[in-house]
């Protein structure tokens, strides 16, 4: 489960420092330029100042649009494994926790996800797709559970199937976890001008976070 978790976490960084870096390759590139491009010292001031401007925002959006297609596969399969773990269920005492946990991860994973496909821009109809496959996931894990039981007896007790769930779990755990922490959480605590100057807020978020955590860590005893 670990080795599956660190090679996703690993993958997900390589994206990203890749766009950083070539984000930074394209600034020094653009330093660089000869002065006779921009027609004297003055013309290419302005001229690399407004090409930086606009390839720094380009590969700006384009890490939010990896985040936030990276960000809804993860949890693609991590709504899928939870809704094959509940249609294949036969015992009330599982399936009650696993619909009070469901409610609560795709209300704030949906609220994440949503927020993260606002800033990355997409068109109308790739956020549609987006919203559709965000919301018809889970329904259809569950339905696949179902089939999965009549038609093969699966039991969710035997080896292989908890070695399956666990490798199929730690690979969209690993998503998650790294895009939580990495691209949304540090993000918007590091890099957000209203929260870098204003303590009281920032004070306020980390309580909040905090509490959050632990909310659904307690609510993991019953999931």
């Amino acid at each position: 489960m670990y080795i599956v978790f660190v090679i996703e976490a690993l993958s997900s960084l390589q994206s990203c420092v890749s766009i950083s870096w070539h984000m930074e390759l394209s600034m020094r590139y653009t330093r660089e330029k000869p002065a006779t491009e921009a027609g004297g010292e003055i013309g290419f001031l302005v001229a690399a100042s407004t090409e930086e401007g606009k390839s720094e925002e380009e590969l700006v959006k384009l890490k939010q649009k990896l985040v936030s297609q990276v960000l809804e596969i993860g949890i693609i399969f991590h709504s899928v494994i939870i809704g094959v773990t509940m249609g294949m269920s036969q015992n009330q005492c599982t399936i009650r926790p696993l619909v009070a946990a469901l409610a609560f991860h795709q209300i704030f994973e949906g609220m994440g996800l949503g927020g993260c496909i606002a800033q990355a821009g997409f068109s109308l109809a790739t956020t549609s797709y987006m919203c559709f496959m965000f919301s018809v996931t889970t329904p259809m894990g569950i339905v696949l559970g179902m089939l999965l039981f009549s038609i093969t007896g699966y039991d969710d007790s035997s080896p292989k199937a908890l070695i399956m769930e666990g490798l199929l779990g730690s690979f969209s755990s690993g998503i998650l976890i790294y895009m939580a922490l990495v691209d949304l959480i540090a993000v918007d605590f590091f890099h957000n001008k209203m929260m870098t100057s204003n303590q009281l807020l920032k004070k306020a978020s980390f309580i909040a976070l905090t509490l959050g955590s632990a909310s659904m860590s307690v609510l993991a005893l019953w999931a």
